[in-house]
C-alpha cells in the first residue's frame, strides 16, 4: 500500500521531470505542463458526462499527440476519437453543429472542474450565446436536455433566436422590437 503509493508518486514526479527536462526530445515549461494537466481533467469530465450523451457515443476527446510534442502548439490541441470510423481526427474537421456540441461539452465541463477543485469558484450561472442554429432537431433536443439537467443545480441562460429553443425553454425574457426601433422585455413563463 504505502510503498506502492510512494512509487506511484515517485513515478509521477519522474515523468514530470522528464517532460520538463527535455528527456523526450521536446520541452514544455512548467506553467504549460500544469495547464495541460487541468485541461486533461476537463476533457476527461467532458468524456464521462457530456460528449457521449450529445453525440450518441460517437465522439470522445483526446489531446493531440502532435500538439503534445510541438512547442508551438503547447500541447493543448484537441482531437476527437470517432467511434464510427475507429480513428482520431482534429476537432477542426467537425461540422458546424458538431463543433458547437464539442464546445458546449467542454464549456460545461470547465465550469464543473473549476467548481469541483478545492477552493474553486462557485459557478452559479452559465450563459450560452447562440450556436444553436447550427444544430439539427435531434442534436438540439439533446442539447436542451443537457442544459435542463445542468439547470437543476444552477441558472442557465441561453441567448437564441431559434424557434425550437423558444418552444423548449419554459422561462424566457423575450425582447420585443417596436416599429419605432425601440424594444421592450416581455416575461414568458410556460411552466
Amino acid at each position: 500500500g504505502v510503498k506502492d503509493a510512494a512509487e506511484g508518486v515517485g513515478n509521477g514526479v519522474k515523468d514530470a521531470v522528464d517532460v520538463l527536462d527535455c528527456n523526450h526530445g521536446f520541452y514544455v515549461d512548467l506553467e504549460v505542463y500544469v495547464i495541460r494537466q487541468y485541461f486533461q481533467q476537463i476533457l476527461d469530465y467532458a468524456n464521462a458526462n457530456y460528449i457521449g450523451l450529445l453525440t450518441d457515443n460517437r465522439y470522445s476527446f483526446v489531446l493531440s499527440e502532435e500538439g503534445r510534442r510541438a512547442r508551438d502548439h503547447f500541447g493543448l490541441d484537441i482531437n476527437v476519437y470517432d467511434q464510427l470510423t475507429g480513428s482520431e481526427r482534429s476537432v477542426k474537421s467537425l461540422s458546424g453543429g458538431e463543433t458547437f456540441i464539442a464546445a458546449l461539452a467542454i464549456a460545461l465541463s470547465l465550469s464543473e472542474v473549476v467548481q469541483n477543485t478545492s477552493k474553486g469558484a462557485v459557478v452559479e450561472a452559465l450563459f450560452i450565446d447562440e450556436g444553436f442554429g447550427s444544430l439539427d432537431k435531434e442534436a438540439l433536443t439533446k442539447a436542451i436536455a443537457v442544459l435542463e439537467q445542468i439547470g437543476e443545480n444552477r441558472m442557465v441562460g441561453v441567448i437564441s433566436h431559434v424557434d425550437d429553443m423558444k418552444e423548449g425553454i419554459a422561462q424566457q425574457l423575450a425582447i420585443i422590437k417596436s416599429h419605432d426601433g425601440s424594444s421592450r422585455i416581455k416575461i414568458v413563463d410556460k411552466g
